[in-house]
Parts: C-alpha cells; sequence; structure tokens
C-alpha cells in the first residue's frame, strides 16, 4: 500500500513540475521577439515572432462573428490570440468619443467584472484609436465547483479601435490573466506598433 501512494504522490510532483514548466514557458513567450507582419495592403504591426495564424476549426470554435476576421494569430498552446477585425458601421469622424463610450459600455456588459487599467483615446502614429486594457472576469457555477474553484474565467485584454472606410478597425489581445504580467508589455508594443496608410 505504501509503494502505491509513494507511487500516486511521486506522479502528483511529476504533474505540478510539468505544469510549472509548462507555465513558465507560456510566461517566457511574452519575453520572444517581436516582428513586422502585413495584415492587409494598408495595415501592418508587429506580432510575436512565435505566434501562428488560427486554423479555420480554431476560427470557428472561438470566435462569434459571422464577418471573417483580417486576421487572427495564436501562440502555440492555443491560449493567447490576437486578432484584427473591420466592422462596418456609420459612425463619423467625429463619433470617437462616442463610440468610446458604447463600446465600454457593451465591455461593462459582458462580463460579471471588469478592472479597467486603461481607458482613453491615444493618437498612435498620426491616427486616433479608443484603447481599453481590463481585466475581465466571469463567475462560474459553484454547484459545479472542483477542489474549490467555481470555474470562473479571468482575461487579460487590450482592445483599440480606430474609424477607418465607414467602419470600425478592430485590433485586441487577450489571454489568461494570471499571464498579464508577462505579457502585457508585448501587448502594449504590439498596439503602438499598428500603422495604417
Amino acid at each position: 500500500m505504501s509503494r502505491i501512494l509513494i507511487s500516486i504522490a511521486g506522479k502528483a510532483g511529476l504533474i505540478v513540475v510539468i505544469v510549472t514548466l509548462a507555465g513558465f514557458y507560456i510566461g517566457s513567450q511574452a519575453q520572444a521577439r517581436l516582428v513586422k507582419k502585413k495584415i492587409s495592403d494598408e495595415i501592418t504591426m508587429k506580432i510575436p515572432a512565435s505566434f501562428v495564424p488560427m486554423s479555420e476549426a480554431d476560427m470557428w470554435q472561438r470566435v462569434s462573428s459571422y464577418r471573417k476576421s483580417l486576421a487572427l494569430f495564436t501562440d502555440m498552446q492555443r491560449i493567447m490570440e490576437l486578432g484584427v477585425n473591420h466592422a462596418f458601421s456609420t459612425w463619423e469622424e467625429g463619433d470617437l468619443k462616442m463610440l468610446q463610450s458604447v463600446y465600454k459600455a457593451s465591455i461593462l456588459q459582458l462580463f460579471d467584472t471588469v478592472r479597467f487599467s486603461r481607458d482613453e483615446i491615444m493618437n498612435i502614429k498620426g491616427r486616433d484609436f479608443v484603447v481599453f486594457e481590463f481585466v475581465s472576469g466571469i463567475k462560474g457555477d459553484p454547484a459545479l465547483s472542483v477542489a474549490g474553484s467555481s470555474g470562473g474565467i479571468s482575461k487579460y485584454y487590450y482592445l483599440q479601435y480606430t474609424l477607418y472606410e465607414k467602419g470600425t478597425l478592430v485590433f485586441n489581445f487577450s489571454c489568461p490573466a494570471r499571464f498579464k504580467e508577462e505579457w502585457q508589455p508585448a501587448a502594449r508594443e504590439m498596439m503602438n506598433s499598428v500603422k495604417i496608410k
């Protein structure tokens, strides 16, 4: 019996080590170099060299939009997400402040909790963007809790919107909130590198 317990404890320890190393590897990916990427004929930005385009299956599973994105990228573990979308709308050039208010209200309705660290209009390379940076929370179901966890989800987001060709360009990065500290500098650098002709 004691051999079985030692064997189980050894396997549990090995699992903890593997999970810890995987977390370290995923976090260290944020330190990877960024490379310039052509999103469309008019749009370029820097993205992590380790990011790959999402497969069709990933796109349908993760993205709830009926309109195909301009670009969707993920890391090799399919944990981090970076997307660029062109949403057609009737916003006019002077409507950026109103757009900021409407999108903020939408964000607040989507999640149970939202902690904004950035909610502003920024000028990036001569173009104004509405920028939201926040950590969201969705409460889990306590009835489905496992080992003290209610199954809630917490994510870090960096969203950026600008008016473009009778619509809105949306740039978004997200990852689990536990990786925020490692990925925040990379997310900011990616978004500040956006260039639109």
